[in-house]
């Protein structure tokens, strides 16, 4: 059983929900370059590119600057988090003899809002 908590976020000024919506995409953003950096690596030559590496790869993107560094960090993490996920079902599915596919994580929509990490203590609008 998966938990999931929905905060709806109400009482805000137009100026603040651009605001929160704009942090929402650059997350976005910056989940699709770091995880265009893993997969380029995978593919490639079939290693895995660490969250610590990933980071130093993005921490000079446009996207990383633009936000908060612990809600863009938590975005890299999500991508690692991602792609454990993703070998961990390739162990499964190996040790169980299955003959179903698996797909590495894809890339999210560019008009689809991502999840973001906030900090109540650092958000200030």
């Amino acid at each position: 059983m998966y938990l999931t908590q929905i905060n709806m976020i109400r009482g805000l000024t137009k100026a603040e929900y651009f605001q929160l919506r704009e942090l929402c995409f650059f997350s976005n953003c910056l989940y699709n370059v770091a995880l265009y950096n893993v997969r380029k690596k995978f593919f490639a030559d079939k290693t895995y590119l660490r969250f610590e590496a990933n980071y130093h790869e993005c921490k000079d993107n446009d996207n990383y600057k633009l936000l908060q560094s612990n809600m863009a960090q938590q975005t890299l993490r999500a991508v690692d988090f991602a792609f454990k996920s993703f070998f961990g079902s390739i162990g499964k599915v190996k040790s169980l003899g299955y003959q179903t596919s698996h797909k590495a994580p894809a890339s999210i929509a560019g008009s689809s809002s991502t999840s973001e990490v906030l900090n109540p203590i650092v958000l200030e609008f």
